[in-house]
């Protein structure tokens, strides 16, 4: 049965839909192509395992039991695939390392990578940035094994984590917003203005609405925009208020917008996220240790985005 075992996936789709242009047409095969590879097995089998093969199907009693076995067959070859990329994983020699695209959290981590290489050059990176949209599993199924991303909180029921630094979120209001003289203000005063906010399904889209929720409004969002400098065109233009990280201030000073802060002040953190099962490869575990190891001898080194937007410098030596 060599030469037909890849069929069983085939059959099963078969059995399933009962009928055979449907089955063709969700494995993107023809209808011939499929037919004769039914063929194929009945020769390998030694007995027909459909007594109508047409648009209908009907299986055999050979059918019925080939079936029962190619279920178990299904679920070994799952089984062995999930174990390979175990294993694939545990023997690489590579740190797979997701980084958020927000709270300028990427020099940190070039800056991680580079002296971890000079301690350990057997391993190598291999970081991949995300966008504010992608989520952790999302970003875990990609194949990342350490993910740096925001969160409002420092817990997490599902993944392991360890906090990495912190944020908050500011106002940015247009210049001729009559709150834009403040040097703070609640939510609920911008409660008649229009929002310009990061795409849906962005972490500080969906907790820019549980903020302004708990302050006893729904915020009426007009637009929903990538880029900390588009959003901030659209405020400058007078179109919105929004809400952003304090990270991102280098990058909205350059336009005419009145950064105001928040109160009472909305935390934002950057968390170092691994999963509790499979247990991470080799060498993500010696990076995570390393990580930690300079948070904790070099904090502070991390800059601090402070109102005026200072960035200290990053020395992991």
């Amino acid at each position: 049965m060599l030469n037909t075992i890849g069929y069983y996936t085939e059959f099963i789709k078969l059995c399933e839909t009962g009928n055979l242009f449907e089955a063709a047409d969700e494995l993107y095969l023809s209808e011939s192509c499929l037919l004769k590879h039914m063929h194929l097995l009945d020769e390998d089998i030694g007995h027909e395992l459909f007594s109508k093969c047409s648009k209908q199907v009907e299986l055999t009693e050979y059918g019925a039991l080939y079936l029962s076995f190619a279920y178990n067959m299904k679920s070994i070859c799952k089984d062995f695939d999930a174990k390979l990329t175990e294993l694939e994983i545990k023997n690489s020699s590579i740190v797979k390392l997701a980084i958020a695209r927000t709270m300028n959290c990427d020099h940190i981590v070039n800056m991680l990578s580079d002296h971890f290489q000079d301690r350990y050059p057997k391993y190598s990176i291999s970081p991949g940035e995300f966008s504010r949209t992608v989520t952790l599993p999302q970003a875990f199924h990609m194949g990342y094994e350490l993910v740096f991303a925001v969160d409002s909180t420092q817990a997490n029921d599902d993944y392991c984590l360890f906090p990495w630094s912190s944020d908050r979120l500011i106002a940015i209001l247009p210049l001729s917003h009559p709150l834009s003289h403040r040097k703070s203000v609640n939510l609920s005063e911008l409660s008649n203005d229009k929002f310009i906010l990061f795409p849906e399904g962005s972490f500080l889209y969906k907790y820019s609405l549980e903020l302004c929720r708990n302050a006893g409004f729904e915020p009426q969002v007009d637009f929903t925009i990538h880029g900390t400098n588009n959003l901030a065109e659209l405020v400058s233009a007078g179109i919105g208020v929004s809400l952003t990280t304090a990270s991102d201030i280098m990058a909205i000073k350059q336009h005419r917008v009145a950064i105001v802060e928040i109160t009472p002040t909305p935390p934002v953190y950057l968390n170092l996220y691994y999963q509790k099962d499979p247990p991470l490869s080799k060498p993500a575990a010696v990076f995570l240790d390393y990580a930690i190891e300079i948070h904790d001898t070099h904090s502070n080194d991390i800059p601090y985005h402070g109102p005026e937007g200072e960035v200290g410098n990053v020395y992991f030596e």
